[in-house]
């Protein structure tokens, strides 16, 4: 009885306050999938077809991923099609979810996981290793439906997204150095060719926020899904 009160407390207090401003969490990946984009626009990757998605919804639980999931996976082979999960990449140092879950705990794919890591190497940028996350990204959906995946995220000296669901999750407040350097990774996995198990697949996806070709053309301000998708044909 003690407990149910005081779920509905916390959920009363929750529902009294305003919304928080999310600036990096998670309008740091819009920012950042729109600079990929334009990169990309100056400097295309020949033979390399890349999808800027912005599904929304994450923390609803992951209505707009699961909504492109259904409507974009049949289309989407998982032989060829990688994901990139940018999520809350405004804080001083970038790092990589090993594995995510509520309940349990699941692994993305250790070789795609190290591939990343590498060529964010090559490009000057470390990615921070070892950390996982008992919450659930759209990472997870992508994972679960048996794309190579893996999950971007920053950290602070506490391990913590910084003003994580605070008012002080401010445009002023975001580590636009850690955004840019979340978007070398990306930009550098498509420049380059894919691991082993890759080579056997093909092409790839990456994931959060810009437009996705056969689905909406906004961006979402949230930034729910910052997705991408990279394919080698």
């Amino acid at each position: 009885m003690r407990t149910g009160l005081l779920a509905v407390a916390s959920l009363l207090d929750i529902g009294r306050r305003p919304a928080v401003p999310g600036a990096n969490d998670n309008l740091s990946a819009v920012a950042g999938l729109l600079e990929l984009a334009r990169r990309l626009q100056e400097r295309p990757v020949e033979g390399l077809r890349v999808l800027l998605v912005s599904c929304g919804a994450e923390e609803a639980l992951q209505e707009g991923m699961l909504g492109l999931a259904r409507r974009h996976f049949p289309s989407l082979p998982t032989g060829s099609t990688w994901f990139v999960n940018l999520e809350t990449v405004g804080s001083p140092e970038l790092a990589l979810l090993e594995g995510e879950g509520v309940l349990a705990m699941r692994e993305y794919e250790e070789q795609f996981k190290d591939f990343v890591t590498e060529q964010a190497a090559a490009a000057g940028v470390r990615i921070r290793r070892g950390l996982r996350s008992r919450s659930s990204t759209d990472g997870s959906i992508a994972r679960r439906a048996g794309y190579p995946t893996v999950t971007l995220i920053s950290v602070n000296a506490w391990k913590a997204l910084s003003n994580y669901h605070l008012p002080t999750d401010t445009p002023e407040n975001v580590n636009y150095e850690t955004v840019s350097r979340a978007i070398e990774a990306p930009r550098r996995r498509c420049d380059a060719a894919p691991p082993t198990r890759a080579r056997r697949r093909a092409a790839r996806s990456c994931t959060r926020a810009a437009a996705c070709p056969r689905a909406s053309a906004a961006p979402s301000p949230r930034g729910g899904c910052a997705a991408r998708s990279c394919g080698r044909r």
